[in-house]
């Protein structure tokens, strides 16, 4: 395997991961903006059940209320 097919390698693994990890953001998005619309719970529950820092619960909460 020549240097180039290591780079490529490399590479698809980087954007395979970087895929991986915005997936799974938009997933806890997802499931914080569910419990703040369906449960209306506050952001300190939200953060502690999606497993997510209070500040994306409060960032998400925001912009659900910005777009009403």
């Amino acid at each position: 395997m020549g240097v180039i097919d290591v780079i490529k390698k490399h590479e698809r693994q980087e954007g395979l991961q970087k895929g991986l990890q915005q997936g799974a953001e938009q997933k806890a998005i997802g499931v914080v903006k569910n419990l703040i619309k369906e449960l209306g719970l506050a952001d300190e529950q939200v953060a502690r059940i999606a497993e997510v820092p209070v500040e994306l619960v409060r960032k998400v909460r925001t912009e659900l209320n910005n777009e009403k």
